[in-house]
């Protein structure tokens, strides 16, 4: 039987694991989105590529940390995760 603190621990990495599964299905999503722009002769301008490329590191960086957060148990790289991500969010919320 699992301590209230592993149990705490398990359900975060149940959590993580299905936020990572999710990841993986808007990937899989959006890869089937590249045949029907390219047929429709859609393309992203050079400013907006460099803006996907700083958006895909952001994202990419997030995950690895949210992975060492957990592994190392460091609360300081977990505050300096929760302050990007609600800098990722008021930019969502202002441009939507």
């Amino acid at each position: 039987m699992l301590s209230g603190d592993e149990d705490d621990i398990m359900a975060t990495g149940v959590d993580s694991a299905r936020d990572l599964e999710r990841i993986g299905d808007l990937a899989a999503a959006t890869a089937h989105l590249a045949p029907h722009n390219h047929h429709k002769g859609s393309e992203f301008s050079g400013t907006a590529k460099a803006e996907l490329e700083d958006d895909d590191n952001s994202t990419h960086r997030s995950d690895h940390d949210s992975i060492r957060v957990v592994v190392d148990d460091d609360n300081v790289l977990a505050a300096q995760l929760i302050i990007r991500h609600e800098e990722v969010d008021e930019i969502c919320r202002t441009t939507v």
